[in-house]
């Protein structure tokens, strides 16, 4: 009798140690066919979007003008003072020629916002503010852009100073530069370019 409970034991043993190492051989096959699976997926997804932004050949007529008009726009100027001082929101429009330009040869470009002669002493620094250009990316669906540029007052100008400050107060120059800060366009009165044609 003694000799059958041990014998049963150890079979029992066997059986559950076979089905636990069937069981967890299975799973790891499984989490290695759900891993690939979507290792697959991910592949699939990265080629259809290879193939959503091929280069389109930028028009003869416009090569070296990518950020001229009418494919890059000023669309508005926004002054908004404070008390500690102004900020200068540009909202400007690129279309699809401007667009697989910089997503197939330039990815960034910036903007050089100087201020009238007549302001630069209001504010710290040289009256210039620099900012990177809002990176384009997906199919080219979105055409509308905007950057701020912000200005804090020297400590020494009244504060009612800045609500003096308007689109209209002098002369507002754009630089727009590529990575090696080459001039790709400019503008000497901002406010006039956006009120040159009206959206």
């Amino acid at each position: 009798m003694k000799c059958n409970c041990k014998k049963s034991i150890g079979a029992f043993v066997f059986v559950a140690a076979s089905g636990a190492l069937y069981y967890f051989l299975t799973q790891k096959q499984n989490q290695n066919n759900e891993v690939q699976s979507l290792i697959e997926n991910d592949d699939k997804k990265k080629s259809v979007n290879v193939e959503l932004v091929k280069p389109e050949p930028t028009p003869p007529e416009s090569v070296g003008k990518e950020f001229h008009m009418p494919h890059f726009m000023v669309k508005n100027l926004v002054v908004t003072p404070n008390d500690n001082g102004v900020a200068f929101r540009l909202d400007y429009r690129i279309d699809r020629v401007l667009y697989n330009y910089l997503m197939h040869n330039t990815p960034h470009y910036r903007f050089r916002f100087t201020l009238p002669s007549e302001l630069k002493p209001y504010f710290e620094g040289n009256g210039t503010a620099k900012m990177l250009g809002e990176v384009v990316y997906g199919t080219g669906e979105k055409s509308d852009y905007s950057v701020t540029f912000n200005y804090k007052k020297n400590d020494d100008i009244e504060s009612s100073k800045m609500y003096e400050i308007t689109e209209t107060t002098g002369s507002y120059h754009l630089d727009i530069v590529d990575e090696q800060l080459k001039v790709l366009n400019e503008y000497d009165d901002v406010y006039a370019a956006a009120n040159l044609i009206r959206f």
